[in-house]
């Protein structure tokens, strides 16, 4: 981590381009979107089809992540 954050000093400019797109949620989740359909194409009909925004994509894969962790735990009795 501090490599990072060398490699950010006197880099306001670029810290702050970073920090907005970051920030944005609208960005983040359209970026998130075309990430997916660039490695699987063949979801875009489907997503097309029952109207799925950018955002409820990410959530709906970040709780479906969650799901899984849960359910790997549970597997290994780390949690009852």
């Amino acid at each position: 981590m501090s490599d990072v954050i060398t490699l950010f000093k006197g880099r306001g400019s670029l810290r702050q381009a970073i920090t907005d797109i970051f920030g944005n949620n609208s960005v983040r989740y359209d970026a998130f979107r075309i990430f997916v359909l660039d490695k699987h194409p063949e979801l875009k009909e489907l997503i097309v089809a029952i109207s799925l925004t950018p955002n409820e994509l990410f959530d709906a894969i970040k709780n479906l992540m969650q799901e899984y962790i849960i359910h790997g735990l549970k597997n290994r009795s780390l949690i009852s």
